[in-house]
């Protein structure tokens, strides 16, 4: 990198070239006729008088090292498409971003104004292995001034970003601003979650003007906790901004997306509760989530569709939630069997008194497939004996490798009326417990179409199971969570 040590990372001034320095350049590369560069006053005229370059042309107009023909060339969406690597096409705006990430990295500069207005206004930023493949190819690097040709590691946006550390982790009020100039949000809120003290006043000032960065600040796991803090303050203030943003559309039905999009503190409080639950970080507490609690059924409650802005961040906040506040988020998810499925399998903290509670409210089939994957609901008798109410061949498979002999036959005699193959399973499962049956039972099995059940029915019917049940055997003792 060439930057000097008292020139920022940051760029907005355009790297311009004269129609000399243009000849010159295509002089050291070789370049002639229709391959060349072409000064970029002609390509300009051209660009804006709506022409199209011809095959031949193109990466001449692509990889060409004026910054003002690249701005003009993003400009024309029809020229620069978003990449389509089924089509020939997929090239345009790669080589763009390829050739400014070139000059960034060979100037020792993060930030320029064709990147900015490449991830920002345009949202593009290539993955990894298309920006991969640019950076290596022949095409690209023969089309670079030799003293470019340096090592071209892809970073992603993020990694980009984090070159900024050194600069801006100090928080100078100075490196802030310009910071804040870029368009990006991603690429500005990853610059300031690398900043080790940001006053609140500040930060509240920058997310009033941007809140559309709020989320994106709280996904970093760089972000101090001081300046965790405060973003989370923000985001409860802005719980109480969200209906006036509602009330701004222009189509009052708008989709639920539309609406979740612009509820950016709400976005914040679940990202923090994700962020405890996958890189156990303290940013989202017990007495955060009382404070979301007390928000349901009020008028600050403003419903998306039949969910609420409470609900979508406590669903993200159940690993650590307490029974208390499960049973009292547990009604406001009724009417959305999905979600109480959502929450039964993430409820670490949940007890009995949790999972009869989802029942009491939702006795549906996704209840009952959540429950069928906690092994300890699955163990408590009266959880159990409502899951044995489920048709879901899934379900009834789970509750056969913990049957009992009282419970096995009717499990089995539910799967057969379903599904023969999946009664098969069961038996496969707990062979031990085809003493238990029928041949009425195990004769369906013969008719499948499937092999390997015949085969099943056949061996276990020769081997002495399927004979008829004695009258000692099928009379019940004791009922079985099941039923008979």
């Amino acid at each position: 990198m060439t930057r000097h040590a008292t020139q920022p990372p940051i760029r907005f001034s355009l790297r311009t070239y004269s129609p000399a320095e243009i000849e010159s350049l295509n002089s050291d590369l070789g370049l002639r006729g229709k391959a060349a560069f072409r000064p970029a006053e002609e390509l300009l005229a051209d660009i804006a008088a709506g022409k199209a370059p011809t095959r031949a042309a193109a990466p001449g107009w692509y990889y060409h090292p004026d910054e003002r023909v690249q701005l003009a060339l993003l400009e024309r969406e029809d020229l620069t498409p978003f990449p389509r690597f089924d089509t020939k096409k997929h090239f345009r705006l790669l080589g763009i971003w390829a050739k400014a990430y070139a000059q960034a990295i060979h100037e020792g500069v993060v930030w320029t104004p064709v990147l900015d207005r490449i991830a920002g206004r345009r949202q593009y930023w290539p993955l990894r292995t298309p920006g991969q493949r640019v950076l290596g190819s022949p095409d690209f690097l023969d089309r670079l001034p030799p003293t470019h040709r340096i090592d071209l590691p892809y970073r992603n946006l993020a990694e980009h970003a984090d070159l900024l550390q050194d600069w801006i982790s100090g928080g100078d009020p100075e490196r802030v601003a310009l910071l804040l100039r870029a368009e990006t949000d991603d690429f500005v809120a990853c610059g300031l979650a690398q900043i080790r003290r940001l006053s609140r006043t500040l930060l509240f000032e920058i997310l009033r003007q941007r809140p559309t960065m709020a989320p994106i600040l709280a996904r970093r796991r760089t972000l101090s906790a001081r300046i965790r803090d405060a973003l989370k303050e923000w985001a409860f203030e802005d719980l109480l901004r969200t209906k006036e943003r509602w009330a701004s559309l222009k189509n009052e039905e708008e989709s639920y997306q539309t609406k979740w999009d612009l509820a950016y503190g709400a976005r914040v409080l679940q990202e923090l509760a994700w962020s405890r639950q996958s890189h156990g970080v303290p940013s989202f507490t017990m007495v955060d989530a009382e404070r979301v609690l007390a928000l349901l059924g009020t008028d600050q409650d403003v419903p998306i569709s039949s969910r609420t802005v409470a609900t979508e961040i406590l669903l993200a906040s159940t690993p650590f939630l307490d029974e208390t506040a499960l049973l009292k988020l547990i009604p406001h998810l009724k009417r959305e069997p999905s979600l109480l499925r959502r929450l039964v399998v993430t409820a670490n903290r949940a007890t009995p008194r949790v999972w009869k509670a989802c029942l009491e409210h939702s006795s549906t089939e996704a209840v009952f497939e959540g429950l069928s994957l906690i092994p300890a609901a699955v163990r408590d008798p009266e959880i159990r004996a409502r899951i044995c109410r489920s048709d879901r061949v899934d379900v009834l498979l789970r509750l056969v490798d913990s049957a009992t002999e009282q419970e096995f036959p009717r499990l089995y005699r539910k799967l057969l009326r379903r599904s023969p193959e999946a009664a098969a399973q069961a038996l496969s499962r707990r062979a031990e417990c085809a003493r238990l049956l029928t041949r009425d039972d195990l004769m369906p099995l013969l008719r499948s179409d499937d092999r390997q059940t015949r085969v099943l029915a056949i061996t276990l019917m020769s081997d002495g199971a399927g004979r008829e049940a004695s009258v000692s055997r099928r009379k019940r003792t004791r009922p079985s969570a099941c039923g008979g």
